[in-house]
């Protein structure tokens, strides 16, 4: 197979991106009650992702 790490590199870089800023807009928009589990949810989601991405790129190293 051909080499896809730079796949992996952009997965990366843009899940950990749009984390980041879902975080920062979550935690602007919260109220006087904070932020609950629900408002986390798309920063979470994208957190798996992110990791998700660099386990495969770990093992597609290995290969």
């Amino acid at each position: 197979m051909r080499n896809r790490q730079w796949i992996f590199a952009v997965i990366g870089g843009l899940s950990f991106v749009l984390m980041m800023g879902s975080l920062v807009l979550t935690y602007m928009n919260a109220g006087e009650q904070g932020v609950g589990l629900a408002e986390l949810a798309p920063s979470l989601a994208l957190a798996a992702v992110f990791l998700v991405n660099v386990v495969l790129s770990k093992q597609n190293r290995r290969r």
